[in-house]
């Protein structure tokens, strides 16, 4: 009888080291999965940040275009920026109220 609790004994022993080893493997496969979460959302951020400041030079690259055209595009170019310039004026009054 008492070997038979031994032997219950020794498999609950076994098992029971056998959840801890599992435990923590699964702790250092958590930690490995948090950090490179975080990397891939610093990634992520920096990927954003550049993208944005693509989109910026490329309408800056626009706009420079429409100042490099020929002389009658030049004429419209001009009153573009008249335009804008006026509109400028316009936001700063309101401002200014």
């Amino acid at each position: 009888m008492e070997s038979s609790y031994q032997e219950i004994l020794q498999r609950l022993k076994s098992q029971l080291q056998d959840l801890i080893t599992l435990y923590e493997q699964s702790e250092i496969e958590n930690m490995q999965l948090f950090e490179e979460n975080k990397r891939l959302k610093e990634e992520l951020q920096k990927s954003n940040e550049r993208v944005g400041n693509l989109e910026s030079s490329n309408e800056n690259l626009k706009l420079a275009r429409g100042f490099a055209l020929n002389q009658d595009e030049s004429e419209d170019a001009k009153q573009k920026v008249n335009q804008m310039v006026r509109e400028i004026d316009k936001c700063i009054a309101l401002l200014n109220k």
